[in-house]
């Protein structure tokens, strides 16, 4: 589900701006693995986490006359890094700016609103995410880009939020009581106010 969401993104950025987008691990742009990866703007899943607020939904599920138990799906929001490997620097800016245009206009995305290839992607049957741009210090991009490898990009930070995960495995399963009846004469023989 992540692969798919992400790719999905990436190619709603490509379709609108005209750039070269690929997903990717920028910090392989400089190694044999990453040659696909030069002069593109590079989608980086830098870190999730999971939405805490959603963690208490119900995890049963009733169909017809049968109840279903299932684990709780999981919410993770995920954190993109858009990063421009141009060695033009100017028009790596200008690329970077063409990715928040982009999401300043299409900030969230659903199956009805966003134009993928169904076939392709047959497990998303209905979503809903919302891109958030996300400000993190100096000190956080210092450490982000240590940590892939010390070359810095011109980049922007999304937040996605949230994407579900969900196996549909049913742990258990029962029938669901109908209805209930009341016996009148067996109340008025044990006194209308003693258990049955």
């Amino acid at each position: 589900m992540i692969f798919e969401i992400i790719k999905i993104l990436a190619l709603q950025v490509e379709n609108y701006t005209d750039l070269n987008v690929e997903l990717g691990n920028i910090a392989n742009v400089d190694s044999q693995n990453g040659n696909g990866l030069n002069n593109r703007t590079v989608v980086t899943l830098v870190n999730y986490n999971e939405e805490g607020t959603l963690r208490n939904v119900p995890n049963r599920r009733i169909e017809g006359d049968r109840s279903y138990l299932q684990q709780p799906s999981v919410s993770l929001n995920l954190f993109l890094l858009f990063s421009n490997t141009r060695n033009n620097y100017e028009e790596a800016l200008k690329d970077i700016s063409k990715v928040l245009e982009y999401f300043q206009s299409h900030r969230v995305f659903t199956q009805s609103n966003t134009d993928y290839n169904r076939a392709q992607y047959p497990n998303l049957d209905n979503f809903q995410f919302h891109m958030d741009l996300h400000s993190i210090s100096f000190e956080d991009l210092n450490y982000i880009w240590g940590s892939l490898g010390g070359k810095q990009y011109p980049s922007v930070l999304y937040k996605l939020r949230v994407v579900n995960i969900a196996e549909d495995h049913v742990i258990d399963q029962a029938g669901i009581l109908g209805q209930t009846s009341f016996n009148a004469q067996n109340s008025t023989q044990n006194g209308g106010n003693q258990p049955l």
